[in-house]
């Protein structure tokens, strides 16, 4: 029995009315959709697939689709934009009908942001596991998760041995409550903190680390894990406390200690140079040496110091220079080059002695030539400010 013309009708606007709805949703769908008959001509393009394809819809219908179809597992397709830039979908094709047609359906999903991700995370993850100083990553609790081949190169420990400890098993005395207190309170409110720590390795030896403290947030602002970057500083802290003795000997010398450049420019100026010439270390340093020198005594220092930059020995000799009030003394000097870390001789530095003053020992220079030749090869020059 066949429906009244009315009742057809109808039903044709009903599913006209479905097709429709149908075609919107694709039309507005957050996925790249896109329909291709048999033959892989494009039917349909919704606007997803437009921005993924950066073209508009009259450059895709009625042409064929680039790539394979077959209804198979989702696969990974690199697509070359208009602009020359590379993006990557992953692509899901499977079998529908447009028109009353057989036809593919191919859903696209642009995971480009993801992939560069990933391959930001590769290199983060190879640029801390060679990284030449330690790195700790904890939970937000503070227990340990990770630790990089470095950490167990300098203290011995391997990851298997500190996974899920607190990091202050390192640190055999323990931080004072009121500095624990400080740096957990700034963490764990997402700032950073920086200091020095002292630590030991797991065979008891002691050792002094520089430590960068850093929270981790996730997308709402909540802190999930806790970074350490340690740095062993022992050799740093052991040479910073022997250049502060010997720099406390050198500025406590009744001697006139002087550093120089090259160029003879002064960069340190010693107690015992201030009492001799008269000049406070913000009146000198930075000036010329040959201010210290009588005018006929100019060219001797421009000699000594072309000698000391080709490497030649200068023996201790007598001289005369001038003090501040314009008055002349007579001196004895030894000089010698400092040396940097590379072996680069960078400037000289001189000893002087009053030959007027009653000397306190029969070696004028014994005193201070052992420490001073020491202390001149141990590394870069630094200056004295008394």
């Amino acid at each position: 029995m066949q429906k009244p013309p009315e009742q057809v009708h109808t039903s044709i606007e009903e599913l006209e009315h479905c097709r429709d709805r149908l075609i919107h949703i694709i039309a507005r769908c957050v996925e790249g959709i896109v329909i291709a008959d048999q033959e892989g001509i494009i039917r349909f393009v919704n606007e997803a697939a437009l921005l993924i394809f950066r073209r508009r819809a009259n450059e895709m219908i009625g042409l064929p689709f680039r790539f394979p179809l077959s209804p198979e597992e989702s696969k990974e397709l690199t697509i070359k934009l208009p602009d020359g830039k590379m993006q990557t979908v992953e692509m899901s094709v499977s079998q529908t009908l447009w028109e009353e047609k057989p036809a593919w359906l191919i859903t696209l999903h642009d995971i480009t942001a993801q992939r560069l991700a990933e391959k930001e995370l590769r290199l983060l993850y190879r640029a801390v596991t060679f990284s030449p100083v330690m790195t700790i990553i904890t939970d937000a609790a503070g227990k340990i998760v990770f630790v990089n081949p470095k950490f167990t190169e300098l203290t011995g420990f391997d990851h298997s041995q500190v996974e899920g400890k607190l990091p202050d098993f390192l640190d055999p005395n323990k931080m004072p409550l009121d500095m624990y207190s400080q740096v957990w309170k700034a963490i764990a409110g997402g700032q950073e903190w920086h200091g020095e720590l002292a630590a030991t390795k797991r065979d008891g030896q002691p050792y002094w680390q520089s430590v960068y403290l850093s929270p981790v947030k996730d997308q709402e602002g909540l802190v999930t894990n806790f970074v350490a970057i340690a740095e062993d500083i022992s050799e740093r802290k052991k040479l910073a406390q022997e250049q502060a003795f010997l720099a406390a000997i050198v500025d406590s010398s009744d001697d006139a200690i002087i550093g120089k450049t090259l160029e003879g420019i002064i960069t340190s100026w010693n107690h015992g140079a201030q009492a001799m010439y008269g000049y406070m270390p913000d009146e000198i340093i930075g000036r010329p040496i040959t201010l210290l020198a009588p005018p006929e005594k100019t060219d001797e220092i421009i000699h000594i110091l072309e000698r000391i930059s080709r490497g030649e020995r200068v023996p201790p000799f007598h001289t005369e220079r001038v003090r501040k009030d314009g008055s002349r003394l007579q001196v004895s000097l030894r000089l010698s080059p400092i040396i940097d870390t590379a072996g680069t001789i960078i400037g000289a530095a001189a000893i002087a002695r009053d030959l007027a003053v009653k000397l306190r020992s029969s070696d004028v220079h014994g005193g201070t030539k052992g420490f001073f030749s020491q202390f001149m090869h141990r590394g870069p020059e630094r200056s004295y400010h008394g």
